[in-house]
C-alpha cells in the first residue's frame, strides 16, 4: 500500500537610452513591448510554445505491487486486494473462488501468499470461498506497525464486509500464532481455527493470553522433533477451553507449518475433518 510546482519568472529588461531620434525610440519603445509580453507572466501569445518549466510531468504514484507475483500462474482466476489494518498501513491478498464458506490462509514468516496458493486453489476445487493474505512487512503489503493477529483480524473483517459470514482462519508457523491470537477479537465469531506448528508468542501476540479466550473448535497440530513447537502446541492447546472443541495432532519428523498440510496425511485428513465438521462449503 509526487507532486511537483513551477515558478515562472519574467520582466522587462530597462532600456536606457540616450537621444535617439524619435523613429527610433519608437521603435526601440515597440520592441520593449514585445519583449514584455513575451516574458513577462500573466501575458503572451497564447501560441507560443509553453516553456519547460510549464511543460514539467507530474509524475503519478506507482501502482501497488501486486500480490504473488511470483506465483502468478497459480493465482491467475484470482482478484488482488487491499484493506486497512492497524496503524493506518494496508496489507495485500488474493481472493479465489466464489464459496459461502470462506477460508482465510496466512503463512509462516519470509513468505508471502505463494506459499499456500497451492492449498488455496485445493479449497477452491472443493467449493470454498479462499482468502490468500499477505502479512504486513511482507509481500506486496505495506511495512507497519501491525502485528500477525491484527492483520488477521482485519482480514476477517474485509470478507464480513465483502457479505461473507461464515470464515475459518488457518495459520502456519507465524500464520499459526496469528490466528490463534486473532481468534477471540473476530465478530462475529469463526466458525473454527486450525494452527500449525505455532510458537507460544512471537511478533506481539501473546498465544497464551489469547488460547484462554477462544470459544470456537480448533485443531492444533505440530511434528514431534520440530524443535520447542511440538510443546508450545501442547501448552497453548492446554490453555484452550475444551468446549466447544480442541483437538492436538502430534506427529512423527520435522515438518514445520506447511510441510505438515503439504507432506503428512494424517494432519491433512484432520484439517479436512474439521472444515468437513463444522465448515461445510
Amino acid at each position: 500500500m509526487g507532486s511537483a510546482s513551477s515558478v515562472f519568472s519574467g520582466g522587462l529588461t530597462a532600456v536606457r537610452r540616450r537621444f535617439i531620434p524619435a523613429t527610433l525610440a519608437m521603435a526601440v519603445g515597440l520592441a520593449t513591448a514585445l519583449a514584455a509580453c513575451s516574458e513577462g507572466a500573466g501575458g503572451g501569445d497564447p501560441t507560443a510554445a509553453p516553456s519547460a518549466a510549464a511543460t514539467t510531468a507530474i509524475p503519478d504514484s506507482p501502482a501497488p505491487r501486486p500480490a504473488g507475483a511470483r506465483c502468478a500462474g497459480e493465482l491467475v482466476a484470482g482478484t488482488q486486494v487491499r484493506f486497512p489494518t492497524a496503524g493506518g498501513t494496508s496489507v495485500a491478498g488474493v481472493v479465489l473462488g466464489t464459496g459461502r464458506t470462506a477460508v482465510l490462509l496466512f503463512h509462516q514468516t519470509r513468505a508471502d501468499v505463494c506459499q499456500l496458493a497451492w492449498y488455496g486453489n485445493d479449497l477452491v476445487k472443493a467449493g470454498y470461498q479462499v482468502l490468500l493474505v499477505d502479512f504486513t512487512g511482507d509481500g506486496a503489503s505495506d511495512r507497519g506497525s501491525a502485528t500477525p493477529a491484527d492483520d488477521v483480524v482485519a482480514a476477517a473483517a474485509f470478507m464480513h464486509g465483502r457479505g461473507v459470514s461464515r470464515v475459518v482462519l488457518v495459520g502456519a508457523s507465524k500464520g499459526a500464532i496469528a490466528v490463534v491470537g486473532a481468534a477471540p477479537r473476530v465478530t462475529p465469531p469463526v466458525l473454527a481455527v486450525v494452527s500449525l506448528s505455532p510458537p507460544v508468542r512471537f511478533a506481539g501476540v501473546d498465544g497464551m493470553a489469547a488460547a484462554a479466550g477462544i470459544r470456537v473448535p480448533i485443531l492444533y497440530a505440530a511434528a514431534r522433533s520440530d524443535g520447542q513447537f511440538p510443546a508450545d502446541a501442547q501448552q497453548l492447546h492446554d490453555a484452550t477451553p475444551a468446549a466447544p472443541s480442541r483437538a492436538l495432532v502430534l506427529v512423527d519428523g520435522t515438518f514445520h507449518g506447511v510441510g505438515l498440510l503439504r507432506n503428512v496425511p494424517l494432519v491433512r485428513r484432520s484439517v479436512d475433518t474439521v472444515l468437513a465438521t463444522v465448515a461445510a462449503p
